[in-house]
């Protein structure tokens, strides 16, 4: 029971996160209409491959307008190589209240999408800066 206490606030914060799901994003209205736990699941899995493929799309954007520096370049992948790690560390460590639950799934793939929509946000803003402007840190 007490699972439960922790984890539904938690679930519902990430459902009607503004950061998580844009309002009029497919996914989004699908976890308001998925009628049971699995469908639910695809709806967050579904909204985490969408955040994947529009932060590999602004990394890759980012990289094109690195070329001209190799030293950049390598730093942003390293910067990215480990992002990515910390992301999938702290969203296991966020979601290991329920592990083995049904609702496991979709609360991974929630964090996942939200962590990764923040990072794409951070690469496009990187895109739109010159290096080293202090208004883009």
């Amino acid at each position: 029971m007490q699972i439960r206490i922790v984890v539904l606030p938690l679930i519902f914060s990430f459902i009607f996160s503004s950061s998580a799901l844009a309002v009029g994003k497919p996914e989004s209205n699908c976890l308001q209409t998925a009628q049971n736990q699995r469908e639910l699941n695809d709806c967050a899995a579904q909204s985490y491959k969408n955040a994947d493929r529009e932060m590999n799309t602004a990394y890759k954007k980012v990289m094109d307008t690195l070329k001209s520096s190799p030293e950049k370049s390598k730093a942003l992948l390293q910067a990215q190589r480990a992002w990515l790690k910390f992301r999938d560390a702290d969203c296991a460590f966020l979601n290991s209240n329920s592990v083995g639950g049904s609702i496991n799934a979709m609360n991974g793939a929630l964090c996942l999408s939200e962590l990764t929509t923040e990072r794409t946000n951070s690469l496009n803003k990187i895109k739109k800066c010159d290096m080293g402007d202090p208004e883009c840190q």
